[in-house]
C-alpha cells in the first residue's frame, strides 16, 4: 500500500505539531518569558503580528459564516 504525498505531508505536519505541543509543555515558562522579551524589544513587529493575526482570525470567521449560509 502506497501513500500519497498529500498524506505524507498532513502526517508530517501532524507530527511536527504534536512535538512543538510536548515541547511547550515542557518549556511553558521560557517560551513565555521568550515571547514577553521578543514583544519588549519589538514592539512595531508584535503591534503588526498582532495586527495580521487579527485579520486572519476575522476572515476565517466571514469564510466560516458564509459556508454555513
Amino acid at each position: 500500500m502506497a501513500i500519497s504525498k498529500k498524506q505524507l505531508e498532513a502526517k508530517a505536519v501532524e507530527l511536527k505539531r504534536a512535538y512543538k505541543r510536548s515541547w511547550y509543555k515542557k518549556n511553558r515558562e521560557h517560551a513565555r518569558a521568550y515571547a514577553r522579551k521578543w514583544r519588549q524589544e519589538n514592539p512595531e513587529k508584535a503591534a503588526e503580528y498582532n495586527r495580521l493575526y487579527w485579520e486572519r482570525q476575522a476572515m476565517q470567521q466571514l469564510k466560516a459564516v458564509k459556508e454555513h449560509s
